[in-house]
């Protein structure tokens, strides 16, 4: 597995040039459970902002916009994940037309397995006089 992040060499963010002005849609409390499922066949319901996840803002910043109306999504419209170690699959619903859209948290290989998970095994293999017990 290679490290294809240039994290040292990036310029400065260059500014907006004007704003976007959206609409209001009332949604209320959209988002204030989810449907989370850990494996196949088991779910349970959570509030949407508990525990951690490893995201790439990349990632996720390119995938925010609805496939229908190409409108912005927003975190906050969040009604499902699925999560598989430290990645998750977001299914967020648009505040315009009301289309579902699957958000990737980072990069997923070809098996669709992510990344992230990857890494942290080969880590732990490579490594493992480093890893922290409790």
């Amino acid at each position: 597995m290679t490290d294809d992040r240039d994290y040292g060499t990036r310029g400065a963010m260059e500014p907006t040039i004007g704003l976007v002005e959206e609409t209001p849609i009332l949604v209320e409390n959209i988002a204030s459970n989810v449907t989370v499922s850990t494996e196949i066949g088991h779910t349970e319901n959570i509030v949407w902002n508990e525990g951690r996840r490893v995201v790439e803002l990349e990632v996720l910043a390119e995938q925010l916009f609805c496939n229908r109306c190409n409108t912005p999504l927003h975190l906050k419209d969040i009604v499902g994940e699925m999560r598989n170690g430290l990645g998750s699959l977001l299914e967020v619903v648009c505040r315009i037309c009301s289309g579902m859209k699957l958000v990737s948290t980072g990069k997923r290989n070809e098996k669709g397995g992510f990344d992230i998970n990857s890494k942290v095994a080969l880590a732990h293999v490579t490594y493992p006089h480093l890893i922290l017990r409790h």
